[in-house]
């Protein structure tokens, strides 16, 4: 979660969210965004991981951690595509074979962050009408009912 909380901090390098135009960055700036990207990908894989369970199980979860889910990472699915932005308009300048290999890695690396970040919404989507929530506001004929139908997994 730390590493999480750090990444946005650093997301204010790229866009100021009281801003319409991002705040591109200089190619001096390739070693703070690889780690903001590369830290991205690493939460998002380990949430991934996380959340696995709660396929089988989703009324584990509640409704706001499902909805806080949706916002953080609809979020971070926006800015990566600033990110994607910002490698392209830096593999559009001038750049060191070092450079020119870090930025192809972290495009990679954006790759998989979306990736990641749309099989996260996927899943927060799925469950999300079956969170405990959602299950204590039907009464006890459409909880049976649900179950007898295969719609809730005890």
């Amino acid at each position: 979660m730390a590493d999480h909380q750090h990444a946005q901090e650093n997301q204010i390098e790229i866009t100021d969210m009281n801003q319409e135009t991002p705040n591109w960055q200089p190619v001096s700036a390739l070693p703070l965004i690889a780690s903001l990207i590369d830290g991205m990908v690493s939460d998002t894989s380990t949430q991934w991981e996380t959340l696995q369970p709660a396929r089988a199980k989703p009324h584990v979860l509640d409704s706001a951690l499902v909805e806080r889910i949706e916002r953080v990472y609809s979020e971070q699915l926006d800015t990566s595509a600033l990110l994607k932005e910002q490698l392209s308009r830096w593999r559009q300048g001038p750049l060191s074979p070092k450079q020119s290999n870090e930025v192809a890695r972290l495009e990679g690396q954006v790759e998989t962050l979306r990736t990641n970040l749309t099989n996260i919404l996927g899943l927060a989507e799925e469950v999300k009408d079956h969170t405990i929530d959602k299950i204590l506001e039907k009464d006890n004929l459409e909880i049976g009912l649900d179950v007898l139908l295969g719609k809730h997994r005890l």
